[in-house]
Order: structure tokens, then C-alpha cells, then sequence
């Protein structure tokens, strides 16, 4: 652990020489990935019991992408869980029924690592070759529904309340190989809230 936090800060130490000696060009997008759009916080959503992180939103305000971290309690299903995720959508609808508000359909996916005692990045030595797969990696689709307030001036929301409807890849694969029999216990219900920075 103690490594990795040495190498971490290295590799920030190094980016940080980098950007500052070289040009314009390089300059803005330090700024842009060190000053991300919005700070997000979810419940649910096969990321964690909670989640939260930050989020860049496209210049057209159509697409987004975020970071974040999520937490299991062990209380919840007794294994305490740790999660990173990289989460990407698009706009796939969009309208202003009011000035000040704003209704948006999207979809997307999570690409998520879970890290708790039975997932695995790599597979231990005793498992059969090329039989399993790596269990702490899974992409989890969704569709969901954004309202947000926002000037009327402004196409990007202020501020967002989100409902997504997702799943997980071996929810999906289960369903296909059971011919979708077991489809719809596979889908969750999360909320969220974006708040911009």
C-alpha cells in the first residue's frame, strides 16, 4: 500500500512539472480535468450503498462523464465493499416544459472495479486457466431521468435530481443464456444528486 501511494505521488509530481513548462495548449486542459463541472452523490445504482465524485459535462451540455467512489457497509449485506468507477452518458432527449427547468432522458454505462476479500482483479493460482473470469470488473448499463433548474440562458442544468434504471453484466448474460426468464430481477433503481462546482 505504501508503494502505491509513492508512485501516485510521483506520477502527480511529474504531471504537475510537465503542465507547468510547457504551453497554453497543455495549461487549459490541466485546468479542465483539475476543475471538474459538478460534485455528484448517489444512493444505489450497483456502485455502493452510497456514492459520490466529480463530473465534467460537455461543451454542447449532451455529454457527460464522471468519477467516483462508492461504499458497501457490511451491515447491508455482511461484506463490507469498496468501489471506483468511470461513468459516461449521453443525451438522448431533452426539453424545457419552463423557462427555469429542464428534462432530460439519457443512457450510459459504469465501468466499475469493486474491491472487497472474495472479487479479484487477477485469478489466484488455484483456479482452472482461461475458465473464470476476473470478478472485481464489471460494466453496468442504465437509463435514466434528469430534472434540473437553470437559467434560461444556460442549456447546461444548475443544479440535477436524477432516477436511474441499470443493471450489471452478469445479470445480462444470465438473461440471455436463460432466454430473459430472469431479465427483470436484474434491474435496480438508484437517485442521485448533481450540484455544480
Amino acid at each position: 500500500m505504501k508503494t502505491k501511494r509513492i508512485i501516485l505521488m510521483v506520477l502527480i509530481f511529474n504531471l504537475n512539472g510537465h503542465v507547468f513548462a510547457s504551453d497554453n495548449k497543455d495549461e487549459n486542459l490541466y485546468k479542465r480535468i483539475f476543475s471538474p463541472d459538478y460534485l455528484n452523490v448517489q444512493y444505489a445504482g450497483n456502485a455502493g450503498l452510497g456514492s459520490m465524485g466529480i463530473g465534467y459535462i460537455s461543451k454542447d451540455g449532451k455529454k457527460k462523464f464522471g468519477l467516483n467512489y462508492g461504499y458497501l457497509p457490511k451491515w447491508v449485506n455482511g461484506v463490507q465493499a469498496h468501489s471506483v468507477s468511470a461513468k459516461g452518458a449521453f443525451q438522448l432527449t431533452g426539453l424545457r416544459p419552463i423557462k427555469s427547468v429542464y428534462i432530460s432522458g439519457y443512457a450510459g454505462t459504469n465501468f466499475i472495479y469493486s474491491m472487497t476479500h472474495n472479487t479479484f482483479a487477477t485469478l489466484p493460482g488455484y483456479y482452472l486457466d482461461n475458465y473464470y473470469i476476473p470478478t472485481a470488473f464489471h460494466f453496468a448499463p442504465f437509463i435514466g431521468l434528469k430534472m434540473g433548474k437553470s437559467l434560461p440562458e444556460n442549456r447546461i442544468p444548475v443544479r440535477v435530481f436524477y432516477f436511474e434504471l441499470g443493471t450489471i453484466d452478469y445479470y445480462l448474460i444470465n438473461s440471455v443464456k436463460h432466454s430473459f426468464r430472469h431479465f427483470f430481477p436484474g434491474w435496480n433503481l438508484c437517485v442521485g444528486i448533481s450540484l455544480p462546482l
